[in-house]
């Protein structure tokens, strides 16, 4: 039976409100945008698809090369070009740019020296000032004083799909393959703008139309609407994924359709409304798909279902950012008041039970048969989806954002190993060394995890005014210092950094996980024997601090479960009355530690585990004053400049820290190491990379993921036998080994299987030859035995065989 909703309070609401309202809601969306418009402005790459095939003849003096081209849009931003040299004598030689109008009048010259050329001359950035009219005609002249071959540059040139440029010579001969020249626009989208006004329109015409009477006419008015929703949904929602609809196949549009119409029809039967259907949903699904947005903005990775585990942590964090509108959001609210005028008006309401049992069911049987497609490769495979755990943030493009997370939801089950067989673990373990014995007094050990603590010096130059880490460099080459200082292969970039403190912790390699963006929610929903565990059983106090919410990442739950005996977080009154922009300093942070340390070295050994936060994310305060400055082509960066200036009294309070240790009589074993790069513009990290991030080789990329470590004591122990470079899973092992204490069964197995995969991570391993895998090999028998020892001490809680993770006091 169909009956026309009437709210109770219907009769003393004026029929002509809720329209008022509709439109006061429309017109505010509509002057938000008309108030900013510098919301629509995009950026526009000229050339598309280019494939370089050869170098052009070499820019000499008396040949200069002239490019021709026509602006595509009015607001040219710069001008980026690729070179090559011919020797190393072109390092001595500059290029002048000089941008000329169809009269050849000059518009702006750019004069680089020889040093500022020679240092990315496959990266020349030109910022143009004057602004250029669109489908007008350009000249950009390149000179250069070089005479001879040897000394001069050659431009990359070949060919593209679409480019701006018309026609260009090299000397007087005009050339026939494209150079490598990309004009960047920083424009008002034409496009975004005509989809934000047609859903204004759309929206006032759904308030204004005169409204249906037949009841069957608004229950098929209502259906269409439920069923046509979801593509405007979806469209916005790969917007928001920095991706587009246009560039998925239609199998994978489909699939991505199906999820969302699901997520609507689920509000449907919960509520038996269409119009709350359709509100609800569309605000759910845009909820999530602005979360991606900002994760992809702030962290550059795409959400996961295991991030749904650090939810609070990432509600606590989100002061620390800035956020500002961009043409996805705007548009996203466009879409959401189309679709809620759409759905109010000609409410109708379906009554009976029988139709609401059927609904429910046929409900049930579509999300069944989605979750079947979603769980089962061979299915999503067939679609032209795909799943690519190294690589899921592109990946999520390739996808659909709904349909990449759907795919990774049978993650969050954790399921055995292919071979997994509790009866032959112990057979995986290695002999004890026969000459290894360990008894005590054992040193005290102090671990800091020093947030977004990176040295991005080994990816290229930095252009600061100064080193950022002058005393950690100074540890790495003074030999005296007695310290080692090492190369850290993390599981995380730019964020998620309870990954990197899981795998220290417990050993564990989150490449083995099924899902690896919030581990403490996910596996420690109960007692593991981790580091803090084994070290109690050897007699050590166990304390761990971290200066914020201890619900973060679920710390306050995880911790006591791996075995801590005390804990510091802000509640517990671990705050600064020195803040740096909000968060407590790692000089405060350390002096706690000195603090606590004090107070408990003499009733035995301590084992102090801090996670700093003075470095997190949001590196743009504008009350915290920068000490670094970087400079790089007339491009300023004003994220690195913070960044670099945090870790400047990163690294100082460091060196503090170091100079109170050494002064203990109680010997001492300190770590330190980052958990993950700090995320920065990726026009800075492309300049220090010298190419676009998406054209960086494997290793390069790799890089991305490599923190210092530094390992000192107050003993002189001597270190000088560790790896240069090592993953987190290996950290805490290599540790304890070094300082002579009793290492677990499952140690041990670590430290052997070390020797042949010296790194095992999320984004690749690299062997004892030093050859790079970006997906480990499946039949590889150390790499299984690896999963099946983790599985049992992580996940399979039926079976645990407590003593392989649990120190032998007497080995040997």
């Amino acid at each position: 039976m169909l009956r026309e909703k009437k709210g109770i309070f219907s009769k003393h609401i004026p029929a002509w409100a809720p329209k008022a309202l509709k439109c006061l809601f429309i017109v505010s969306v509509l002057a938000a945008a008309l108030l900013h418009l510098k919301f629509f402005l995009v950026d526009t790459y000229s050339t598309v698809n280019f494939i370089p095939t050869n170098y052009s003849n070499s820019i000499l003096a008396d040949s200069p090369v002239s490019i021709r081209f026509t602006s595509s849009y009015s607001g040219l931003k710069s001008i980026l070009l690729r070179f090559v040299p011919n020797s190393d004598a072109s390092a001595n030689t500059p290029l002048t740019f000089t941008l000329l109008d169809k009269k050849d009048a000059v518009l702006q010259r750019f004069v680089l020296s020889a040093d500022e050329v020679a240092a990315a001359p496959e990266n020349i950035s030109l910022t143009v000032g004057p602004k250029l009219a669109r489908g007008k005609a350009y000249t950009l002249l390149i000179e250069s004083e070089a005479s001879a071959d040897t000394a001069a540059y050659r431009l990359s040139i070949g060919t593209a799909v679409r480019t701006d440029v018309q026609e260009w010579f090299w000397g007087d001969n005009r050339e026939t393959d494209l150079p490598d020249v990309q004009f960047l626009y920083h424009h008002i989208s034409s496009f975004y703008t005509l989809i934000f006004v047609s859903c204004v329109l759309f929206s006032f015409l759904a308030v204004f139309l005169p409204g249906l009477r037949s009841e069957k006419a608004k229950l098929a008015y209502h259906a269409a609407v439920l069923l046509g929703a979801p593509l405007p949904l979806l469209y916005t929602t790969e917007l928001l994924n920095m991706g587009t609809i246009l560039q998925l196949p239609f199998s994978v549009v489909m699939a991505n359709y199906l999820i969302l119409l699901l997520i609507l029809t689920l509000f449907y039967i919960l509520t038996n409304r269409f119009s709350l259907a359709v509100t609800l949903g569309s605000a759910l699904i845009l909820i999530g798909a602005t979360a991606n947005h900002f994760t992809l903005r702030f962290r550059q990775s795409t959400v996961l279902p295991s991030d749904l585990y650090g939810l609070r942590t990432a509600i606590d964090v989100m002061p620390g950012y800035q956020f500002s509108l961009s043409p996805g959001l705007l548009i996203a609210c466009a879409v959401f008041v189309f679709l809620l005028c759409l759905s109010l008006r000609d409410p109708v309401a379906v009554r009976g039970w029988k139709f609401r049992i059927l609904s429910a069911t046929l409900t049930a049987a579509f999300a069944l048969g989605l979750w079947g497609l979603v769980s089962t490769p061979s299915l999503y495979q067939k679609l032209g989806a795909s799943l690519d755990n190294f690589r899921q943030t592109p990946q999520s493009k390739i996808n659909g954002f709904y349909l990449n997370f759907s795919i990774n939801l049978p993650f969050l089950i954790s399921s055995p190993p292919k071979g997994y067989d509790t009866k032959s673990l112990e057979t995986l373990i290695p002999d004890p060394d026969p000459d290894t014995s360990a008894s005590g007094p054992f040193p005290h050990l102090i671990a800091v995890m020093n947030e977004s603590f990176a040295d991005l010096s080994i990816a290229g130059e930095l252009h600061t005014n100064e080193d950022p880490l002058p005393f950690l460099h100074s540890l790495a080459e003074d030999s005296a210092l007695s310290a080692y200082v090492g190369d850290l292969i993390v599981p995380v970039y730019g964020g998620g950094t309870s990954c990197t403190e899981f795998e220290f912790l417990t050993g564990y390699s989150l490449a083995f996980c099924n899902s690896s963006g919030a581990p403490y929610g996910q596996y420690l929903n109960r007692e593991i024997p981790a580091l803090p565990w084994q070290l109690n059983e050897l007699g050590y106090y166990t304390i761990g601090l971290h200066p914020a919410p201890g619900h973060n990442w679920n710390r306050n739950s995880a911790y006591p479960r791996m075995g801590f005996d005390e804990t510091w977080f802000e509640e517990d009154g671990l705050t600064s009355n020195n803040s740096i922009r909000g968060f407590m300093s790692d000089s405060d942070t350390y002096e706690k530690v000195l603090e606590l340390f004090g107070q408990h070295k003499k009733e035995g050994p301590v084992f102090l585990f801090a996670v700093t936060i003075q470095n997190h994310g949001g590196y743009d305060n504008p009350y915290f004053e920068n000490s670094m400055t970087v400079r790089e082509k007339e491009q300023e960066f004003s994220l690195a400049e913070q960044y670099f200036s945090l870790l400047k009294l990163s690294d100082s309070a460091l060196k503090e820290l170091m100079e109170a240790l050494s002064q203990e009589e109680e010997p001492v074993l300190l770590v330190v190491f980052g958990d993950h790069w700090g995320a920065l513009e990726d026009g800075y990290l492309e300049t220090v990379f010298g190419k676009p991030l998406d054209q960086l080789s494997e290793e390069q990329d790799l890089l991305r993921y490599q923190t210092p470590v530094v390992i000192w004591s107050n003993y002189g122990l001597d270190l000088s036998g560790l790896p240069d470079t090592l993953s987190t899973n290996y950290l805490s092992c290599t540790i304890k080994q070094a300082a002579g204490l009793p290492l677990t069964p499952f140690e041990r197995f670590a430290l052997s299987a070390q020797k042949t995969w010296p790194v095992i991570s999320t984004h690749g391993a690299i062997s004892a030859e030093g050859t790079f895998v970006q997906q480990m090999p499946e039949d590889d028998p150390l790499l299984a035995s690896y999963s099946y020892l983790q599985y049992n001490g992580l996940s399979d809680h039926r079976h645990l065989q407590k003593d392989l993770f649990l120190p032998m006091l007497f080995e040997g």
